[in-house]
C-alpha cells in the first residue's frame, strides 16, 4: 500500500502536540519522534538514556537525508523525558503501528 506522506510529515501534522517547555521554547516534535523511533527502530534497550545516545549518534544522518536547511539540535537527555510527557501517546502509538507494526510496552 502507498503513503501518500512520510511518516516525519505524519509526525509534523499530528493534531495536539505542543512542546512549549517552561521558557516558551518550542521543540521540534516530529524531529524528536523521529529520532525516537529509529532509535526504537534500531533495537535498543528501551532505556531513555541508551535511546538518547542512538539518537544522538544517528543525528547528522538523519539531518542530512532530511535535507534540512537549518540544522536541529539533538533534544538534551535530561529534557527528553519532559518533552515525551507532553506526547499524546495514543496518537504516536497508532502513528508507529501503522507505519512500522510496532506496539509500545507499558515500559
Amino acid at each position: 500500500m502507498y503513503k501518500e506522506s512520510s511518516f516525519y510529515v505524519q509526525l509534523q501534522n499530528l493534531v495536539g502536540l505542543d512542546l512549549r517547555d517552561c521558557r516558551g521554547k518550542i521543540h521540534n516534535l516530529a524531529f524528536v519522534l523521529l529520532g525516537l523511533s529509529i532509535a526504537l527502530l534500531r533495537k535498543r534497550d528501551g532505556s531513555l538514556s541508551s535511546l538518547h545516545r542512538s539518537m544522538e549518534n544517528k543525528h547528522q544522518e538523519l539531518c542530512d537525508f532530511l535535507e534540512l536547511s537549518k540544522p536541529i539540535k539533538v533534544i538534551s537527555r535530561s529534557h527528553l523525558p519532559v518533552c515525551l510527557k507532553k506526547v499524546f501517546l495514543p496518537h504516536f502509538e497508532k502513528l508507529l503501528f501503522e507505519n512500522y507494526g510496532i506496539e509500545l510496552s507499558d515500559e
